[in-house]
């Protein structure tokens, strides 16, 4: 089941969406689906047990949110969540105008798909409030609204908001919608959440519109509690609560949640209780407690108890790190009523340019569950195409190293990045309007290779792609042991110039030559206090150089 959750003023800034989903999953594999006018927005993979997805990327924040949980086993839990409630806990500087255009597609519809077009923009009009205006047209709907951010302080905000619509594809309707929330921090330990809406008349987003079955709400409210306590540990309750117009069924959904961490274990339970969101053989209210304990870093055994009507589940699951990486979760557990067992596991990899995950799992009925997904973002830019491991945010850069070097370590605000075969990475999202610090990782460099600058600080404006070289010294090192033709090492003290008669470096013990950009200097020779040359040295670097050395060892001769 879902409770969602957003957070409305955080900073001047926002690196993503702000818009997190908790809930429970009851079995393994479950898929997270979420919706705005019946669109898929999001989807991923969760396993059993409570779940967070943070920054949900929300196509528009005054549409209602479908979230749906569908089980291995093809039950599915669905919550509407009000729109009211999909804001950011951000007074972030609006993005101003923006204007599109096109047709409606993929919504199953009694009518045929029309063109529409959408315009908004926003102004701060003070540092404390913020004012947005949006409107839709299309030839059988229109739409208008505004909505104001406030913040009255920095431990309260307020928003409003105001949306008309008239459409007229079946019978003309017209109505208003209102929205009203709140985000209020009381203390350091406890912060308190509110919104309600009010639909009147026939007031329709433009894809509820085109559904002549559509059932819409008189009202919906959401409200979400949390308190913290070093004694008592983490409590957060939260509730939404859909009243439906006609003959169609209200929604109420709750979720309590606790967590502790003690001395040797971490210990959360959370119970939820839904009316009116889950199939009809499904009970609507579930209890899972957890008991996490630590092995070592990185690695962690839990025990856990799901009960769920009169089914009681209790399980076991290991889960930790296989390098730097790599993540791993492995689960068996046992259902008391039915005496099914159930094996499941996940593996999840960083691969530097996209992430990797499968997973799979079987129960007692001979069921048989297997998942693998890839996940990243793709960047098209004028010196080509760049993949990334994280998805690319409005604002990102393009990080380009001097020379073609894949690989090297590269540190952003959103996570580390690789460079590719030709030394470029994508740096997925920049702070907004604020530095930005992007650095690469000289440790992580070939010792053949030299930093001339390895950080940068960027302040980016919204919906911009930046650009940052890092110079990087390639040289080859090379110690070269000299001896003269009669097999003594060559002379200490003596001069090595190259060709033109410039001085390189003087010959140290053993006939020891340091040279500096070896494959650069075609021809060196040995020369006496009196500028004569002696000899010529002679010796052949290998054709491929040794990258994890700080210099390479060769023998020569000096003729």
């Amino acid at each position: 089941m879902i409770y969602y959750s957003a957070q409305l003023f955080s900073g001047l800034t926002k690196d993503g969406s702000g818009v997190s989903v908790s809930g429970i999953a009851r079995s393994s594999q479950a898929r997270v689906e979420i919706r705005q006018n019946n669109q898929l927005i999001f989807s991923t993979l969760v396993p059993a047990g409570p779940f967070t997805l943070d920054d949900v990327p929300v196509a528009r924040n005054n549409v209602d949110l479908d979230v749906s949980v569908v089980e291995s086993d093809g039950s599915t839990n669905h919550f509407i969540v009000p729109a009211a409630a999909v804001k950011q806990r951000n007074l972030s500087r609006p993005q101003g105008l923006t204007v599109s255009a096109g047709q409606v597609r993929s919504i199953d519809s009694d009518y045929s798909d029309p063109l529409v077009m959408n315009v908004s923009d926003g102004w701060r009009i003070f540092p404390w409030m913020n004012l947005l205006a949006s409107g839709t047209a299309a030839q059988d709907y229109q739409a208008a609204g505004g909505r104001t951010d406030f913040l009255i302080s920095d431990l309260w905000s307020v928003s409003t908001t105001v949306a008309a619509s008239k459409e007229s594809f079946g019978d003309s309707n017209s109505g208003l919608k209102t929205e009203l929330g709140s985000d209020l921090t009381l203390s350091s330990h406890v912060s308190l959440s509110t919104s309600a809406t009010h639909y009147s008349g026939g007031y329709r987003e433009m894809a509820e519109a085109m559904d002549d079955d559509y059932q819409g709400y008189d009202n919906a409210y959401s409200g979400s509690i949390r308190f913290s306590s070093g004694l008592a540990g983490v409590f957060s309750a939260g509730f939404n609560y859909n009243q439906s117009s006609g003959n169609s069924e209200d929604s109420r959904y709750l979720l309590l949640s606790w967590g502790k961490t003690f001395k040797y274990a971490s210990v959360t339970a959370n119970w939820q209780s839904a009316v009116g969101n889950v199939d009809d053989d499904q009970d609507d209210e579930m209890l899972y407690i957890n008991v996490s304990i630590p092995l070592s870093p990185g690695q962690s055994v839990s025990t856990y108890m799901r009960k769920q009507g009169d089914n009681t589940t209790y399980g076991v699951a290991n889960s930790g790190s296989l390098g730097e990486n790599t993540h791993y979760y492995i689960a068996a557990d046992r259902d008391q009523s039915s005496s099914d067992n159930s094996f499941n596991g996940n593996l999840n990899t960083n691969l530097h340019y996209t992430q990797l995950s499968v997973g799979g799992g079987s129960n007692g009925d001979h069921q048989r569950n297997y998942n693998a997904t890839l996940a990243g973002g793709i960047a098209m830019h004028k010196n080509g195409v760049t993949f990334s491991p994280y998805a690319i945010r409005d604002t990102f850069a393009i990080a380009r190293l001097s020379e073609k070097k894949s690989g090297v370590e590269i540190a952003t605000p959103q996570g580390t990045v690789w460079t590719d075969a030709w030394g470029q990475a994508v740096v997925p999202s920049l702070n907004e309007w604020r530095n930005s610090r992007i650095e690469v990782d000289a440790n992580k460099l070939p010792q053949n290779m030299t930093l001339a600058n390895g950080t940068r600080y960027i302040a980016a404006g919204h919906a911009s792609v930046s650009e940052l070289d890092f110079k990087v010294l390639n040289s080859r090192r090379v110690m070269l042991r000299m001896k003269q033709t009669d097999g003594q090492p060559l002379r200490k003290g003596l001069a090595i110039v190259d060709e033109k008669g410039n001085y390189i470096v003087t010959v140290v013990d053993d006939g020891h030559v340091f040279i500096n950009d070896a494959d650069q200097l075609p021809a060196l020779y040995a020369m006496d206090a009196n500028n004569n040359r002696l000899c010529k040295l002679d010796f052949a670097l290998p054709e491929k150089r040794n990258e994890d050395a700080f210099y390479e060892e060769v023998n020569g001769v000096c003729r």
